[in-house]
């Protein structure tokens, strides 16, 4: 299902404290990570541009939040 939403994958072999902070120097509002204990649980954790706290929640429950961020900018 297509939510409008532009995603960038990084599934390079470098170490995650490495990808994260390239996501932080390249300013991209989230990165989300998807490991194989977000796979087993059905979650995601994401960060957000500026922040070292990572939050974990479903993906239905991020979607609704970007579309919602998104629609409230228009």
């Amino acid at each position: 299902e297509s939510h409008n939403i532009r995603i960038n994958l990084d599934d390079r072999d470098e170490k995650l404290s490495y990808r994260m902070r390239e996501s932080q120097i390249k300013k991209y509002p989230y990165s989300i990570i998807v490991g194989d204990r977000e796979i087993e649980d059905n979650l995601i954790s994401y960060r957000r541009y500026g922040t070292n706290e990572t939050i974990t929640a479903t993906p239905e429950e991020f979607i609704t939040m970007i579309t919602d961020e998104i629609n409230n900018k228009k």
